[in-house]
């Protein structure tokens, strides 16, 4: 999955979650330094560094903070062990106004 999101994203924020079965930050990076030798394609210049150690709610944040043009997309995947941060940090007050759909083309 690494491969082909590291061909079309501009940048892959790596989470840490907050789970006794979640993989830790420091051996998610060490499979992607093992996915390096593979030669995937621009790897190096598309994962960011860890933000605040790979913590979800301040990563998205941050992420929030970069997207600047209407058309960018923050896309959030991984294991369950994330979603739970995640829905809390998105659905706040400062931040359900970025969640919603965009008008079809026939409601323009």
């Amino acid at each position: 999955m690494i491969k082909t999101l590291s061909e079309f994203a501009y940048k892959i924020h790596l989470v840490e979650a907050k789970h006794p079965r979640a993989l830790p930050l420091s051996e998610l990076q060490t499979e992607l330094t093992t996915i390096e030798r593979f030669h995937i394609r621009n790897l190096d210049s598309v994962i960011a560094p860890p933000i605040q150690n790979g913590d979800i709610s301040e990563t998205i944040k941050h992420v929030l903070t970069q997207c600047t043009q209407p058309d960018e997309l923050l896309l959030i995947i991984g294991s369950f062990f994330i979603m739970p941060e995640t829905r809390r940090t998105l659905f706040t007050k400062d931040y359900s106004c970025l969640l919603y759909t965009s008008p079809s083309p026939r409601d323009s």
